[in-house]
């Protein structure tokens, strides 16, 4: 484990993951330069952080946490409206209604179906830029 953290925070981390490599204190040139003489002896580092902070407002986390919860309410909207679409436009657009009602959905009104679909997942996950953090 490589972090900016004190000793003592970052065994007491280090304790709690399990982990005997523990490096502390390193500047973001010395973490740089660690990375390359590592790889220059052929190991890697598999493992990071999900998450890291900058600053250390640890308020941070919210924020993350907030953020990841709306992208995928997002992400499940979205699906939602191309499954909606698929399940009720591409019949229509089959002919299934045709030997019942009469009905056919003209290859252009198709296309702007199938374009205003696309607008309205992109327009969704464009509400996230306005959410309040």
């Amino acid at each position: 484990m490589t972090t900016g953290d004190n000793r003592t925070t970052a065994l007491s981390v280090a304790a709690k993951l399990e982990n005997d490599e523990v490096e502390a204190a390193v500047t973001p040139q010395a973490k740089v330069a660690l990375i390359a003489n590592l790889r220059r002896e052929g190991r890697r580092r598999e493992r990071c952080a999900g998450v890291t902070l900058l600053g250390g407002a640890l308020e941070g986390l919210v924020k993350a946490r907030s953020l990841s919860r709306a992208v995928m309410r997002n992400i499940r909207q979205n699906l939602f409206f191309a499954f909606v679409y698929n399940v009720v436009g591409v019949p229509i657009a089959a002919g299934i209604l045709y030997p019942t009602c009469g009905w056919l959905l003209s290859p252009s009104l198709a296309a702007a179906a199938m374009a205003l679909s696309s607008v309205s997942v992109v327009g969704n996950a464009l509400r996230l830029r306005g959410l309040h953090l």
